[in-house]
């Protein structure tokens, strides 16, 4: 083959392979690995460019030895000096089915997006200063980073179990508290800060509501703080019409094409429906209770919402219609636990029915609305003793 364009680090190595040659992980440890292509100029100009690849993914620290060359002997060999951001990839593709759809997706924008400088390193040297160095240098709430680091951990000891690594930086930090000095505690679903709407601007709200099915879905949404992903997957075998009340144990995000099953078990409840959203459900049966299936359908399309985004779009353009101030969908979620906790419900009744874990977690995030600023507040206990003439009490303090 004499004559013809010679390329550095390519050469011929029988009548159907080609061999490159690349220095990795350090400067100086040469490698060499067979490309199953027979030698011709053309074959011989395509392996010098994929070398060329091979390199510039090692000057920028994203190498994947065993996915360039999953049948070397020496993918192997560099498995414990892999990038935590390509460990992570493969990890997650091996455990795909592992998961939902949504919580999938969730996960490989964390990998793909978000790692950002921990992403780079690899996982021998990552300690646990650099993962919270990390976190910190995000502007991120305290659960959002438990979130984001949930698959970051999951990597760690996937990768101890199979002996890959041998420094986890989780170690005895199985639930990391990273300090943050301003952190905003937010719905477990919903990612907007609670910005509730006042009475008068739920009544315009579902007021310009062009369509009857609008109406009825916004009440019901008002009414009784579901999720979104909640509300759009509410089926009528879910309607109890004896006890006026609904099973709320499945939801439908954008990125599952069915409805699932929810993640914890307090999301699988039962609620009592209240005279708003009873009335939303008995306007709704004309429209969809035939069909058997949805509750609530797109009446632009007369489909099944396939997520928030279906039910964002018209959203905005009736909040543009009625002037108010927008807010997310979701925040009608948040209307109905605030304005209940500023009325004086129960704050167990408010947890229960909102499907959260703890009544501590539905304290801290609607804790401002609980009704410390009503003109009685913190009369309660003074009613328990009677009033100030007739008490013993009050007469001993008047003195």
């Amino acid at each position: 083959m004499g004559g013809e364009r010679v390329y550095k680090g390519v050469r011929e190595v029988s009548s159907t392979s080609i061999e490159i040659t690349f220095n990795y992980p350090n400067k100086g440890e040469r490698q060499r690995e067979r490309i199953q292509l027979v030698p011709t100029a053309a074959n011989l100009k395509r392996a010098f460019v994929h070398l060329e690849n091979i390199n510039e993914s090692i000057r920028l620290g994203t190498f994947d030895y065993a996915k360039t060359f999953p049948k070397s002997p020496r993918a192997n060999q560099f498995q414990n000096r892999r990038l935590l951001k390509t460990y992570m990839r493969h990890w997650l593709d091996d455990h795909k089915f592992d998961y939902e759809p949504a919580t999938y997706i969730t996960y490989k924008r964390i990998i793909d997006n978000q790692l950002k400088s921990i992403g780079g390193m690899r996982m021998e040297a990552i300690t646990w200063g650099d993962i919270s160095n990390w976190v910190r240098l995000q502007k991120i709430t305290q659960k959002t980073a438990n979130n984001k680091l949930s698959p970051i951990r999951m990597a760690f000891a996937h990768a101890i179990d199979q002996g890959e690594i041998h420094n986890n930086p989780f170690a005895n930090k199985a639930s990391p508290k990273i300090k943050r000095h301003k952190l905003v505690d937010i719905d477990e679903e919903d990612t907007e800060v609670v910005d509730p709407f006042s009475r008068d601007e739920i009544i315009a709200i579902i007021g310009n509501a062009k369509f009857q099915r609008d109406v009825n879905m916004i009440s019901f949404g008002f009414g009784t703080g579901v999720r979104i992903s909640e509300l759009i997957a509410l089926t009528w075998k879910q309607i109890d019409f004896i006890n006026r009340a609904v099973l709320i144990d499945r939801k439908k995000t954008i990125h599952s094409k069915t409805a699932t099953k929810p993640k914890t078990k307090s999301s699988r409840r039962v609620i009592k429906l209240k005279k708003m959203a009873w009335d939303a459900i008995m306007s709704q049966k004309q429209h969809t209770f035939l069909e058997g299936k949805e509750v609530f359908m797109n009446p632009r399309t007369d489909a099944p919402f396939t997520g928030d985004s279906a039910v964002r779009t018209p959203w905005t353009t009736i909040l543009k219609k009625a002037g108010v101030r927008y807010r997310g969908p979701g925040q009608m979620r948040h209307t109905w636990a605030s304005t209940s906790l500023q009325l004086g419900e129960n704050m167990y009744y408010v947890s229960a029915n909102m499907g959260h874990t703890k009544a501590s977690f539905t304290m801290d995030v609607y804790n401002k609305y609980i009704p410390d600023n009503h003109p009685d507040a913190g009369s309660k206990f003074d009613e328990f003793f009677g009033s100030e003439e007739e008490s013993n009490a009050g007469k001993m303090l008047a003195k």
